[in-house]
């Protein structure tokens, strides 16, 4: 399977539909052909195998900005999510960035580790997303300050 496919496969089952979050290929292609977007994964076994999870962020002007983070179900609290943050935050040190940025629909179960990443909460948007079942709901944006990780 490409990895295109297998991210297609992971958005399909990690996100629930009634909330629109999960993105469509030409939505990743398009993300991924501008200048300081990366995709990354986390791959089970040696780096060669399956795909159980991946993480979607721009960095620019010593910023960064998480923009997806998925993890297959049957990978779920497995440590996947853990390891795609610590590598981002990684990746954030190593290029200087100063401030690391996040936001996600406000009743998102990953607010915690989110939080337990040392993220806090700075803005709330009332009314901002429009699922796909037609409900608003709430944004909160989350802020770290990133120094040598």
């Amino acid at each position: 399977m490409d990895r295109l496919a297998a991210v297609d496969e992971i958005m399909a089952a990690a996100f629930d539909p009634r909330y629109g979050e999960a993105w469509n290929s030409a939505q990743v292609l398009a993300t991924l052909a501008m200048p300081g977007y990366q995709l990354r994964g986390a791959y089970l076994g040696d780096g060669a195998g399956q795909l159980a999870g991946f993480a979607i962020f721009r960095i620019i002007a010593g910023e960064s900005e998480l923009l997806l983070l998925a993890v297959h179900p049957r990978w779920r609290r497995s440590g996947v999510a853990t390891a795609l943050m610590n590598d981002w935050l990684s990746i954030c040190s190593g290029e200087l960035v100063t401030m690391a940025c996040l936001e996600m629909r406000e009743d998102n179960p990953a607010r915690d580790l989110y939080r337990a990443f040392g993220f806090v909460e700075v803005a709330l948007r009332k009314s901002y997303y429009r699922g796909n079942d037609g409900t608003m709901r709430n944004a909160v944006t989350m802020n770290k300050m990133v120094t040598a990780f």
